[in-house]
């Protein structure tokens, strides 16, 4: 008797709004790429509340890891992509239960990607000894199967997709790039490039211009230039030096939120302007790293700023979050090398459903099958309600078998021509 009250309770609780909670949302995702060969990456998470949880892919997906060297990750639709640049692989997840979807291979030397009009666009380094195989992989992002590849000057990098073009930076791979190439998204062919500053390692597209920092040669290379933070009009193509760095500052990690640009050199955080760019006397903040090389990684997200410390390389990174006026928040213990933030999407989860489809469950309770008032063939997505996804399928008129599933309640969501509505399925 008290189990059926309990019951009766949790679908009163949640009879209005998609809002239970899920494993990975509220929080920020931290890829942690290891050592390069070692097959050590992982995936870490923050949440809001500063939960950490470390190795959470090897937590819900037992038996299986990441692998060798976790470059990047990318949100689309339902999934994640975790591009793993040792492995040549990506590693298809649902983005909030992290259950593992599928496996993409074939790849060599990846590095990031976007999606644009149903294709996966993935920049890939190719062979490091071949400075000419580079390229830009296309994929069915329905089928995750390839569809072609465009050749790109050596070492793309970054990729950004804005009306109808992607932009790539070439950083150089193994050498040192000055490009940022220009690929027409439709017919998936190089439509030309442009020559900015030395080693262009971070882009992003702000109200038609596209902003471009460079970091300059290392001094290592032999040859030590100058960093630069270069605007580009995407309209007429018109490459517009903001400023450049002194000759031994080797600028990286840009980040343009609002109106305010963030960048990193060695161990300190810079904030400045779009509206009156200029380099700053002194720093926001200063890290003291464990390492040798100072933030190894860096991203704003809702007001926090976080840092990546990799240390020694070989073991534990840390990652430091602050507030926008520099002030230190917390310190954690991740992964090795810690290399990105990446914001959990909540859309899906905290979406306040108004039952746009007209769609009806039945019976229910239930304990072998369901049934939906339709005749057509919507998308079925069951949930648990600690937010694991259960399965996904296309609704058959003979039913939706739940007979393996244990007594408990559920959510159903159910797709059907954008639009979406959420049922409470109780299994006895």
């Amino acid at each position: 008797m008290k189990h059926s009250y309990k019951l009766q309770f949790l679908i009163v609780l949640f009879t209005t709004t998609f809002t239970f909670a899920q494993p990975f949302v509220n929080g920020v995702f931290v890829t942690n790429e290891g050592g390069f060969g070692a097959g050590n990456a992982t995936l870490s998470f923050l949440s809001n509340t500063n939960v950490l949880q470390n190795n959470i892919f090897a937590a819900v997906n037992p038996g299986s890891s990441l692998g060798d060297t976790a470059q990047s990750m990318f949100f689309d639709g339902d999934n994640a992509y975790i591009i793993m640049n040792g492995s040549g692989t990506i590693k298809v997840v649902n983005r909030t239960s992290l259950e593992l979807v599928t496996t993409i291979t074939g790849l060599i030397n990846p590095r990031y990607m976007t999606v644009y009009n149903n294709k996966i666009f993935v920049t890939c380094w190719g062979n490091p000894t071949n400075t000419t195989d580079d390229y830009v992989a296309v994929l069915n992002k329905s089928t995750n199967q390839p569809i072609t590849t465009i050749s790109v000057p050596e070492g793309p990098e970054n990729i950004i997709v804005d009306n109808n073009q992607l932009y790539v930076s070439h950083k150089g791979g193994y050498g040192f790039g000055v490009f940022v190439s220009i690929l027409e998204a439709d017919s998936a062919i190089l439509n030309g490039s442009l020559v900015v500053g030395e080693v262009p390692t971070s882009i992003q597209a702000v109200d038609g211009f596209l902003y471009v920092l460079c970091s300059g040669k290392p001094n290592f290379s032999g040859s030590e230039s100058a960093g630069s933070f270069v605007k580009i009009n995407l309209n007429t193509e018109l490459v517009t030096v903001l400023y450049n760095f002194p000759l031994t500052l080797h600028p990286s990690n840009l980040k343009i939120v609002g109106q305010d640009v963030y960048y990193t050199i060695n161990s300190n955080v810079y904030k400045t302007s779009l509206l009156n760019p200029e380099l700053p006397a002194t720093p926001l903040l200063s890290v003291t790293p464990q390492g040798v090389y100072g933030i190894y990684s860096f991203n704003v997200i809702d007001d926090i700023l976080y840092v990546a410390d990799a240390g020694d390389y070989t073991t534990a990174g840390k990652v430091y979050t602050y507030s926008t006026a520099g002030t230190l928040l917390n310190s954690f213990t991740v992964g090795v090398i810690p290399n990105g933030f990446y914001k959990a999407d909540t859309d899906l989860l905290t979406a306040n459903f108004e039952n746009d489809l007209s769609i009806t469950l039945f019976p229910n309770p239930t304990s072998d099958k369901f049934y939906l008032n339709t005749n057509e063939e919507p998308s079925i997505s069951i949930y648990d309600l600690s937010g694991r996804i259960i399965s996904n399928q296309k609704y058959k008129q003979n039913g939706i078998d739940i007979s393996s599933l244990k007594p408990s309640v559920y959510l159903v969501a159910v797709e059907l021509n954008n639009q979406k509505t959420v049922k409470y399925l109780t299994i006895k």
